[in-house]
């Protein structure tokens, strides 16, 4: 299980969840995305399966607590059952009640697909910690402004073991090095503006399919996922912006 948390809003944590699975599927891997997120827009939009029927988070609410192939089966997913299917979880525009717990979906999931990635919801809500604690590792992506690094670094005070940073070099102005021993962890990667990104979203393709949300999904699955990724064809790397 592998968690991405933004440090404050807008750094892009949605889109580099996203475009992990949607490479983690691009080399063979069965994946399970999970939008914990309530107030996000929605990854199904991100992964290119908004207009594809399936269960989003509401619809649980009146199912048994489906477990394994049966969750599987009701959720929205790329690629069937051929290897290398994405499968998500995703919330609808209407506003959520309250961000439901991990444990109702997280170990049904875990049991049915190779990866499990969440875009994990804001610091503050009730079952963060909870989420937090469901991930095995998770990335914290931070902005090179100096309000979101204080933020950033409230959150690693208050929790201590992310794995490691990504950071967005689109902003300005603070050198990656210096964010590095400021916060204690280690920058894992830098991204920067993806063009691709709004042009993806405009014409239904999922974003991560290729630019530098691609390439640094693809390294911080090298990094951080060695085992799921060994034996498969390989990441497809994408192509330039």
């Amino acid at each position: 299980m592998l968690g991405v948390q933004g440090a404050s809003g807008g750094v892009g944590a949605s889109v580099l969840t996203a475009g992990l699975a949607v490479r983690a599927a691009a080399a063979g891997l069965d994946v399970g995305l999970v939008d914990a997120c309530p107030w996000g827009g929605g990854l199904d939009l991100l992964v290119g399966l908004d207009p594809e029927p399936g269960a989003r988070w509401p619809d649980l609410a009146t199912m048994r607590a489906p477990r394994g192939e049966a969750l599987l089966a009701e959720l929205p997913r790329t690629g069937g059952d051929a290897a290398g299917s994405l499968a998500v979880l995703s919330w609808t525009p209407a506003p959520p009640v309250a961000v439901p717990k991990p444990w109702s979906v997280i170990p049904a999931l875990g049991s049915c697909r190779d990866v499990v990635l969440i875009d994990l919801p804001p610091p503050g809500c009730e079952s963060w910690q909870e989420w937090l604690d469901s991930c095995d590792d998770v990335v914290l992506l931070v902005g090179a402004g100096l309000d979101t690094l204080r933020a950033a670094r409230g959150m690693v005070e208050g929790r201590g073991d992310f794995v490691g940073t990504v950071v967005r070099t689109a902003a300005v102005g603070v050198d990656p090095d210096w964010i590095q021993a400021w916060l204690g962890l280690p920058v894992l990667a830098e991204l920067g503006e993806d063009r691709s990104v709004a042009a993806d979203l405009l014409r239904g393709r999922p974003v991560g399919s290729k630019g530098q949300v691609a390439r640094v999904a693809e390294r911080l699955l090298a990094d951080l996922m060695p085992a799921a990724t060994a034996g498969t064809d390989g990441p497809i790397t994408g192509s330039a912006d």
